[in-house]
């Protein structure tokens, strides 16, 4: 029966017409959401290293460009990235003088709207159904040893809890580059999550650079 199914599935994929593609999800996947200051020493630890992979010599000045719109994010970063290439080791100069190699990030808020929610872990309700089977056993037979059914139900809500992260459809892609004459030596893009009531960490006060804000929709 299994194979029956399987091959009417291949005919009908490989016969049937659409006037459009059909939907279909990714590979399961995740991606970290950065809610603390120390998520944005974690990414400059991470930058620094990768930036001292990247020179062909260690000794080079390297100059860490200031942002050109500070906010709280670009501000920290700054500061944070510094300290972690002098703990890597890397001559880096205050002044953008001739020969120095120059590392510059920006930060792209990007901010969703209908956005599906993600699906839970594989798993978690197997787990949460277990315990309920269980309390339901326990209720059927006037709560007798229903103390049994407790560690199910609480490690459910464990598995649940430690590995979902609310996602508020707020993004943002944080690039880092290190550039030597035009020469482009390393770029490194990373996406996160953040909560949608810490997006003033990356965005300025005044109305332009309000306007840099994406709205994507439809997805």
């Amino acid at each position: 029966m299994m194979l029956a199914l399987g091959g009417c599935q291949q005919w009908s994929e490989q016969n049937l017409k659409t006037a459009v593609p059909r939907a279909d999800t990714y590979p399961y996947s995740t991606q970290q959401k950065m809610e603390t200051a120390h998520h944005w020493d974690v990414l400059a630890k991470d930058m620094a290293e990768r930036i001292a992979q990247s020179l062909p010599d260690h000794q080079v000045a390297i100059y860490v460009e200031p942002p050109a719109t500070p906010t709280t994010f670009s501000t920290a970063f700054h500061s944070l990235l510094q300290s972690q290439m002098v703990k890597q080791g890397l001559h880096v100069t205050l002044e953008p003088g001739l020969g120095a190699v120059h590392t510059r990030y920006t930060a792209q808020l990007i901010q969703h709207k209908d956005l599906d929610g993600a699906r839970p872990v594989p798993g978690t309700y197997t787990v949460l159904a277990t315990g309920l089977a269980v309390m339901r056993n326990a209720v059927k037979n006037s709560w007798e040893n229903s103390y049994l059914a407790l560690p199910l139900v609480g490690l459910g809500a464990d598995y649940g809890a430690g590995r979902t992260v609310s996602n508020e459809g707020m993004e943002v892609l944080i690039t880092t580059e290190v550039v030597y004459g035009s020469n482009l030596l390393m770029s490194e893009s990373n996406m996160y999550y953040i909560n949608a009531g810490g997006k003033d960490h990356y965005v300025a006060g005044d109305s332009a650079w309000q306007g840099k804000t994406i709205q994507v929709v439809g997805q």
